[in-house]
């Protein structure tokens, strides 16, 4: 019995084609390691330029230095501490095998990650998505000491996931909310300003900092917004949804953390993730900052708003008369509209 057991259940994985997500650590601290990759161990205080793809476990990384002044390579500090650095402009390429997908990549890093994705959706010190490759971009000098990657099957939405997403991306000259371009080195106020993408906003308040919220353009050319203590930016959806995640690259990543701010709800996760605590029902949430905060990215992830429709509806017939109008969402409406609305308790197509 526990032999056919077995074999259906084998058998259920083969025809449903999905099997078990593979992680694939680089430990790019260890010379026993890179060794293994075929990187020779670098001197003290010099590096060994990474010329060939680094190939673990299925998963394949190959570099291009593009117009990056210095080529990525492994270096070992003047005390012998390894890692692999890519510098500014370099690309570097990650790929898994044929017909599977990459889901999810994190680094530990001994400074701030600067990487930005060509698809899925790059942090401080993650990457999530669904692709088979995935180009990352250098916009400024990056050290990874180890790296993890989670590949395996495509994994269907479900036909209900209408999960959104709205893109800010300060690292470009953001015509598109009419900022005033800074001087290099220097900022231009962002205080009081509010910025929209899709059915999301941020908008940004000094709250008696003493530098104002700017856009900022740093000598190295690289935009971002920065906040300063106790400076007030809230982050928020439309009527009707609520914010599942709000995802930040940031420039000094680890100030990110909820330690250091106060967020109004939620959690900020060490990877520059936010996300509500359980239980919790978000439209609006509000970051207070402790620290001076650099915005390089910001993706806010949304839904809608399932809370708000009509649960139960009192079939009294003393209050089924004067109910009202209202739409599947459970908002009330004038009048019958076209589609499916709910009258005095029930429900009808109009047409």
């Amino acid at each position: 019995m526990k032999k056919f057991l077995l074999s259906l259940a084998v058998l259920f994985t083969a025809m449903n084609g999905f099997a078990e997500d593979k992680t694939v650590t680089i430990d790019f601290t260890s010379a026993a390691e890179i060794n293994a990759l075929g990187i020779a161990t670098p001197a003290n205080g010099a590096g060994t330029e990474i010329t060939a793809a680094i190939v673990k476990d299925g998963v394949t990384i190959t570099n291009d230095n593009a117009t990056a002044t210095t080529p990525t390579r492994m270096w070992a500090t003047n005390s012998g501490v390894l890692d692999l650095r890519i510098y500014k402009n370099a690309v570097i390429t990650v790929a898994c095998p044929e017909g599977k997908f990459i889901k999810t990549m994190t680094w530990t890093t001994a400074n701030a990650v600067a990487l930005s994705s060509d698809t899925g959706t790059a942090t401080g010190a993650a990457w999530t998505g669904e692709a088979n490759t995935v180009v990352l971009s250098c916009t400024s000098n990056t050290r990874i000491n180890v790296l993890t990657v989670t590949y395996g099957d495509h994994e269907n939405p479900s036909p209900d996931d209408k999960t959104k997403k709205a893109e800010y991306d300060f690292t470009v000259e953001p015509t598109v909310w009419g900022l005033e371009i800074p001087a290099s080195g220097q900022g231009t106020t962002v205080n009081g300003k509010t910025l929209t993408s899709a059915e999301t906003a941020i908008s940004f308040e000094d709250n008696g900092a003493g530098t104002t919220c700017r856009y900022f353009l740093a000598t190295n050319g690289n935009y971002n917004i920065r906040t300063y203590a106790p400076s007030i930016t809230t982050f928020s959806v439309e009527k009707g949804n609520v914010i599942t995640a709000i995802e930040i690259t940031s420039g000094n990543a680890t100030n990110m953390t909820s330690e250091k701010n106060t967020w109004s709800a939620g959690t900020m996760a060490a990877t520059c993730v936010w996300t509500p605590n359980e239980g919790e029902t978000v439209d609006t949430v509000t970051l207070t900052a402790g620290v001076t905060l650099q915005l390089n990215k910001v993706v806010i992830k949304y839904d809608k708003d399932v809370t708000s429709a009509i649960k139960t509806v009192n079939a009294s017939k003393a209050n089924t008369q004067n109910l009202g109008t209202y739409n599947l969402m459970g908002q009330r409406i004038s009048g019958a509209k076209n589609g499916i609305v709910i009258m005095n308790g029930k429900k009808y197509l109009v047409k």
